[in-house]
């Protein structure tokens, strides 16, 4: 991969985006992809709204919801410890 580093700088002359460099590459996109592996498939799973980690209730929903096997897991974020959750559901049928 044949990258180049550069700034840009503002009209007062200062360094834009807080003096982090800016990375531009001469390849064809997507070259460099790989498959990442699922890491959601490694994460907890509970049928209770709290953590299964700490028990603590104060969890808020991460914004994803997975649907197989006749399952509804929605993803949860812990607000005490941090760790990412399934909340698993059967659907009414």
């Amino acid at each position: 991969m044949t990258a180049i580093a550069s700034t840009s700088t503002t009209r007062s002359g200062r360094i834009g985006c807080v003096g982090y460099p800016t990375l531009i590459t001469t390849d064809p996109p997507m070259l460099g992809c790989r498959a990442m592996p699922n890491s959601e498939a490694a994460l907890p799973e509970t049928h209770e709204r709290r953590c299964p980690i700490c028990r603590s209730e104060m969890i808020s929903p991460a914004g994803h919801v997975l649907a197989a096997g006749g399952m509804i897991k929605v993803k949860y974020r812990c607000d005490a410890c941090g760790i990412s959750f399934f909340v698993v559901r059967k659907p009414l049928a």
